[in-house]
Formats: structure tokens, sequence, C-alpha cells
């Protein structure tokens, strides 16, 4: 029954592409929850350690 192969295809495609999304989706908001609240900073300047400065 060639109809159920197609559904079959049809549906794994989907649930692939499904699942995938939802993969990318919690992966971009546990990035977004697992950044710093504060920028962090160079711990020293670059000026100091120029010489021609």
């Amino acid at each position: 029954m060639p109809q159920l192969d197609t559904i079959h295809i049809f549906f794994t495609f989907l649930w692939t592409w499904f699942t995938l999304y939802i993969f990318i989706k919690k992966t971009n908001t546990f990035k977004i929850i697992s950044t710093p609240k504060k920028p962090s900073r160079m711990k020293t300047s670059l000026k100091n350690q120029l010489p021609w400065t």
C-alpha cells in the first residue's frame, strides 16, 4: 500500500523537523538563561601593556 508508506515518510519528516526545531528553541532559551548577569570586564587595560604609548 503505497499511501501508507508515503504517510509514514511524511510523518517521519515532520517529526524530525519538529524535534529539531524544539531542540534549537530549548537550546537558545538555555543560552539566554545561563548568560552572566554582569558583563565581564578586561582584567588589565591595554594602555598599560603597550610600550609605545
